[in-house]
Formats: structure tokens, C-alpha cells, sequence
């Protein structure tokens, strides 16, 4: 029989996304990877929010909603928007919708930089991975790079 093990939700979350990031790395399965790095991004972000700060999701809501000038509330920009990427890799609610296309390396990359940014706010860490993973969108996904000028 196997003993159960005590873990922490952050050590949960830290564990999704490191393997988020390898697998986004070393198997380029942006799927999974994608559903990892939500998994760990909800479980920070919560942490985060009730510690009284902005999580990662609550900032992107609110800077759409400002930036450009949305009318609809940021309960609907999350989930119509921000979530909607996340949600469709995870759930099935809507058989019109079974065959999706998507792009799904920027979404696995979305998701991760939503988790690294709410683990950066929990406690200023970044886990083994992030720095090769930040390499690689920067030199492979020039168009995500805001300060690109020709993305």
C-alpha cells in the first residue's frame, strides 16, 4: 500500500507548473502544458488574492477593461475572455464548440506567464524552469513580445 503524502497548494501549484514548463520545452505539448500552468495560475492567484494582493488574472481583467475601454464588467472580460482560452481546453459544456482552433502555444504560454507572475507575487520566487522558458518565447515568439515594434 501505498503511504499518503501532506502537501501544500503551493507545493501543488509549483509542481504543475514546472511541469507545465517542461513539458512546454521538452515535448512542445502545448495542451497539456496549458492545462498545467491554469491549474497552477488558479491556485497561486487565490493565494495571492487572499493575501490581500493583485493575482495575475485580476490585474489582466482590470488593464483590458481600461486599455481598451471595454464596457463589459471584469467578471465578464475574465470569464468571456482572459478564462475562455482555459476553460475550452478544460471542459466540454458546449457541443457546438467540439472542434476548436486555436492557437495553442500562445495559450500554454499565456497560462504560464499568468502562473510565474502570480508566484513572483506569493514570494518572490521563480521556479527552475522559468528562465529557460522566458529565453524561449522571447527568441521563438517575437509577436508576444510587447516591446516588439514589428510583432
Amino acid at each position: 500500500m501505498v503511504e499518503p503524502i501532506k502537501i501544500s497548494k503551493t507545493d501543488i501549484a509549483l509542481v504543475h507548473l514546472e511541469t507545465a514548463i517542461d513539458l512546454f520545452l521538452n515535448n512542445q505539448n502545448y495542451i497539456c502544458a496549458a492545462t498545467l500552468a491554469g491549474a497552477a495560475e488558479e491556485i497561486l492567484g487565490k493565494i495571492v488574492y487572499r493575501s490581500k494582493k493583485t493575482n495575475a488574472f485580476k490585474e489582466l481583467c482590470s488593464s483590458l477593461k481600461k486599455e481598451i475601454n471595454l464596457t463589459l464588467s471584469e467578471t465578464e472580460i475574465g470569464k468571456n475572455h482572459v478564462n475562455y482560452p482555459r476553460n475550452e481546453l478544460k471542459h466540454f459544456d458546449y457541443p457546438e464548440r467540439e472542434i476548436l482552433e486555436i492557437d495553442d502555444q500562445a495559450i500554454a504560454i499565456g497560462l504560464i506567464v499568468r502562473a510565474v507572475t502570480n508566484l513572483v507575487e506569493h514570494d518572490q520566487s521563480i521556479t527552475h524552469n522559468t528562465e529557460a522558458f522566458l529565453k524561449w518565447v522571447y527568441d521563438n515568439r517575437p509577436d508576444l513580445n510587447p516591446d516588439n515594434n514589428n510583432g
